[in-house]
């Protein structure tokens, strides 16, 4: 339940000749009096020697969900939220945070949880959260004609030019504020405006809820979503979803649900050519945290999102030729995402199947101060 094993049993499997089958019962109460998300796992195991594995090597295994974790976000906590509107800032702040937006450019440049900046101060990357339907090519991608690669660079998918359409806030009668955001991101023939509105509770957690409308002429998309760049000191990760591998679209059925930790650092894959990789499927929260055991929790609300944390741009990696040439920003760059594009097989093979072509619209999730 929640990654944790609150049930566990072993059985000794009888003979079962070649085409019969044989019925168990588990003892096993399967998760009826359990809360959270429950999953059954099952692994079968050798029972002895074999002359190609050891004793208890796994031969195959299965997860089985039996209770789905209700993603429904408590009410953000009441408390006295103060909005200092200025020329250019306006902060938003209360009892151990706070909060500076841009004006200008609808951006989040600060945000502070117990004197803890939680956003990359140096480098200017993007305004933030910055919406993003680019990738950086897979093999897949670029395969057979290098037919999605190419169409996204037509389409000037990794470089839209974005206007800011419009910026609000207000305090709420429930003492909460609220930020309401609209951008559009155009390409060459198409674009896609992006509608983000932010609830903030009186303890300084974000309810954020991200629209997104395609309009004109867009080639198939890599994904849906956004990107934050986080302080660089944020480096370890903890998550609960899909792993502890990567894991996409079409590429789920080989990860378990758990509750997995690694670092930033380690979520690269050392392609000799970069590209996509580290993404994280089905994901209900994640954990970002430096050394002191401080940072932030995003969770998912409604439904689960795929991420990624990275210390490059999707564009740090299409740009570069060799792994050995990459460097690592001063930054956290944690992808949010609604959908992404499955990965296919264009390499030597069939491209993406319909059934894990980008769809989604829309994504809501929580961030909160550790």
């Amino acid at each position: 339940a929640d990654g944790r094993t609150i049930e566990t049993g072993n059985m000794d499997l009888p003979a079962v000749a070649p085409g019969n089958s044989h019925e168990l019962e588990l003892p096993l109460s399967f998760g009826k009096k359990y809360r959270g998300d429950v999953r059954l796992f099952l692994s079968l195991l050798l029972k002895e020697e074999a002359l190609w594995a050891k004793k208890g090597h796994e031969t195959a295994w299965e997860e089985f969900c039996l209770k789905k974790a209700d993603l429904t976000a408590p009410e953000l906590k009441k408390g006295r939220i103060r909005l200092n509107d200025k020329e250019q800032i306006l902060i938003v702040e209360g009892k151990d945070f706070s909060q500076q937006w841009d004006k200008q450019t609808g951006a989040l440049v600060s945000l502070v949880y117990k004197q803890q900046e939680m956003l990359s101060r140096g480098e200017a990357l993007f305004p933030q959260p910055n919406f993003q339907a680019y990738r950086a090519p897979t093999d897949n991608d670029a395969g057979f004609g290098n037919w999605l690669a190419k169409d996204w660079n037509i389409h000037l998918m990794a470089t839209p030019q974005r206007k800011l359409l419009s910026f609000n806030c207000k305090l709420m009668p429930d003492g909460l504020a609220e930020i309401k955001t609209e951008s559009l991101y155009t390409y060459l023939k198409g674009a896609i405006r992006c509608t983000s509105m932010y609830r903030v509770g009186g303890d300084g957690s974000i309810d954020v809820e991200h629209q997104f409308k395609p309009e004109g002429e867009l080639p198939v998309l890599p994904r849906l979503g956004v990107a934050w760049a986080f302080a660089e000191d944020l480096q370890q990760l903890q998550w609960y979803g899909l792993g502890p591998e990567e894991t996409y679209p079409d590429r789920k059925t080989g990860m378990r649900t758990g509750l997995w930790s690694s670092t930033v650092a380690d979520q690269l894959f050392p392609y000799p050519r970069p590209q996509e990789s580290g993404n994280h499927e089905e994901t209900q929260y994640l954990i970002l945290k430096n050394s002191k055991n401080k940072g932030l929790k995003i969770k998912a609300v409604e439904d689960v999102f795929a991420f990624s944390a990275l210390s490059y741009l999707a564009t740090d990696l299409s740009n570069t030729r060799h792994y050995t040439d990459l460097q690592a920003r001063k930054a956290v760059i944690c992808s949010i995402d609604a959908q992404l594009l499955g990965l296919g097989n264009s390499s030597c093979g069939p491209g993406v199947l319909k059934k894990y072509i980008v769809k989604k619209t829309h994504v809501r999730y929580r961030i909160e101060g550790l």
